[in-house]
């Protein structure tokens, strides 16, 4: 990390999530090591002593479902737990959420030590969901957490891309569908300040 700049961005997702890096205008989204695919499935299992996440928790899902948790996303901010046969105890949808974002840290292989990152979050999440996710990042060892509401993200980057976009006095409505939402975004944008204004 550079200054106050964070180069790594995380899409904590309800089906999947992913990490990437911006360097010098360009976006690298890293692939989990083994299997080499760019997402993770955010789905956490538990056996024996071992924790599985992934497309390893998702297999073991057919064998012991009441020890792998998935769709824990939905539940972030609030004090809804998840049993967890195995362990014989609960785990907080702030927990699971760690763990997916700790085996996401293993996906960099530039050697380089992921203290911080922008985590994006649906533009429905209220202080209480936001403060949790940002919780989820302290507990996987970010010293630093940052949100960003996914459709400015989404929008950030199409702006990125799409150098010959105006970013002065406009509105745009991003759609996002996600594996547990559906979510419908009008943006006001002035002077290359993006501001959601409507969900």
């Amino acid at each position: 990390m550079m200054g106050s700049t964070i180069n790594y961005g995380i899409d904590l997702g309800t089906s999947n999530s992913l990490i990437a890096r911006f360097d010098k205008g360009n976006v690298e989204v890293f692939k989990n090591p083994t299997g080499f695919k760019e997402t993770l499935p955010s789905v956490v299992g538990f056996r024996n002593d071992r924790t599985l996440i992934g497309e390893q928790a998702r297999t073991y899902l057919e064998r012991d479902p009441k020890s792998v948790v998935s769709r824990f996303k939905r539940k972030m901010g609030t004090s809804e737990t998840f049993k967890i046969k195995a362990l014989g105890t609960s785990k907080s949808p702030v927990e699971l959420s760690a763990y997916v974002l700790k085996e996401l840290k293993t996906f960099v292989h530039t050697g380089e030590q992921v203290d911080a990152a922008v985590i994006t979050i649906p533009a429905s999440f209220d202080t209480v969901q936001s403060n949790a996710t940002k919780e989820a990042g302290e507990q996987a060892g970010f010293k630093s957490v940052v949100l960003l509401q996914e459709p400015i993200a989404a929008s950030l980057a199409y702006a990125n891309k799409e150098k010959n976009v105006d970013l002065k006095n406009s509105q745009w409505l991003v759609y996002d569908l996600g594996g547990g939402t559906f979510d419908v975004s009008i943006l006001e944008i002035g002077d290359g300040v993006f501001e959601v204004k409507s969900t």
